[in-house]
């Protein structure tokens, strides 16, 4: 007995230095993992502090001492107001804030501004009628001013439309510095601004391809955000994102008539993600849709909205490709939904009938038969939704991908 007692004594007294040491290796291991996370955090806040940096470097900020420039601001939205007020304000403009065309039209009564920014949409007095009064009133002391009309970014009226009502220039929404920051270069005194020719040249620039993009649905200031303002690094990605866009949105189509919900989700998801980084904010909302849906399981209502997802991300990418030069790039254009048609409307039966038939010529083989059947189905007068469906299919005929051909007329 005693024997064993000594050994099991034994026995502890030689687990409580394994014990300790244990307990030191995971001090040491917790040790260097917090020395690690500190480093990586420190790397994080030294990126965070050169991206701010950088960021600083693309402001505009006046000479206050060489004058002052006055601004006012119309808008009912509070977010919206504040955004924008805060982009003037911090550039060195001297901000007064309106609520609404009633309100505007005392402020101009009051004081001069040399600056106006109006939203369109407002109750009681919309924009283009406060544009007129205050260009028109008597009572108004800025009738010289420079007013510029807030859009939103899916608004169909070209610029041109309301630069005759009056307007000093026009500026969609989501509202960017570049945009603002181009406006108060335009108005202000020579003087005010920074001795800086670069950042001049570089603002007013990409305002004016901003103005362009925005009109594809593109919010280039957001994208170079994205991009931590590298230009070039925009530039590609919006580049690999055309490049891409073919193949992409062949795709993604085939895993929607194939009910592949899982691929469908995936690929919509990065999709999604890369609209976001190129700033297209509306192409993202749509892809994010597009994402809940397949987690719904509910890819016939994917299949019912998809027209109006591709005709944004073909609006999207024409966009880019016109600003990139890209040519090579397959898109459907308004010739191509609107061909010279026989003039006999084809009732849904007889549509579905001949998409089955187009079907059944896949199944045996008889691909040229289907490429004939296609470009008759197409000379008939048919929605642009199911005239896309032809034109995808004969794209997947092509490609060899008869499947998916066999997928999207089986839809119709």
């Amino acid at each position: 007995m005693l024997g064993k007692k000594n050994t099991a004594e034994e026995q502890n007294s030689h687990q409580v230095p394994g014990f300790l040491e244990g307990m030191m290796m995971d001090i040491t291991n917790l040790k260097n993992e917090v020395i690690r996370k500190l480093g990586r955090d420190t790397n994080l806040e030294e990126a965070e502090a050169e991206r701010e940096k950088k960021a600083k470097e693309r402001d505009l900020v006046l000479l206050k001492d060489e004058g002052k420039c006055y601004a006012l601001v119309v808008d009912i939205r509070e977010t919206e107001l504040e955004l924008c007020s805060k982009i003037l304000s911090d550039a060195g403009v001297i901000v007064t804030k309106s609520n609404g065309g009633p309100d505007c039209m005392e402020q101009v009564s009051k004081d001069k501004f040399d600056l106006i920014f109006i939203t369109r949409d407002m109750p009681m007095m919309d924009g283009v009628q406060c544009c007129h009064n205050i260009r028109h009133s008597r009572s108004s002391k800025c009738r010289d001013a420079k007013v510029y009309l807030v859009l939103p970014h899916r608004a169909s009226e070209t610029d041109e439309e309301y630069l005759e009502e009056g307007f000093t220039g026009v500026i969609r929404r989501p509202v960017s510095k570049n945009a603002i920051y181009n406006a108060i270069i335009e108005s202000v005194q020579k003087k005010m601004l920074p001795n800086n020719t670069e950042l001049l040249t570089r603002i007013m620039a990409e305002a004016k391809l901003g103005a362009e993009l925005s009109k594809s649905g593109i919010n280039l200031q957001y994208g170079l955000d994205k991009c931590g303002g590298d230009f070039e690094v925009y530039r590609e990605k919006a580049e690999k994102f055309c490049e891409e866009h073919e193949e992409v949105k062949s795709q993604l189509s085939g895993y929607l008539y194939a009910e592949d919900t899982l691929n469908y989700m995936n690929l919509a998801r990065e999709q999604r993600d890369k609209a976001r980084l190129i700033g297209a904010t509306y192409l993202e909302d749509m892809f994010d849709d597009h994402v809940n849906m397949a987690k719904d399981d509910s890819l016939e209502v994917a299949e019912v909205t998809w027209t109006k997802l591709i005709r944004e991300w073909e609006k999207v990418t024409a966009g880019f490709c016109g600003w990139l030069g890209l040519n090579g790039i397959s898109l459907f254009d308004t010739e191509m939904l609107t061909v010279r048609t026989n003039g006999i409307h084809l009732s849904n039966a007889d549509l579905h009938s001949m998409a089955m038939d187009v079907v059944d010529e896949i199944e045996r083989g008889s691909y040229e038969e289907a490429y004939e059947m296609l470009e008759r189905i197409n000379t008939y007068d048919i929605s642009d939704d199911a005239r896309i469906r032809i034109i995808q299919a004969d794209g997947a005929l092509d490609r060899k991908e008869y499947a998916t051909a066999m997928g999207i007329m089986m839809s119709i």
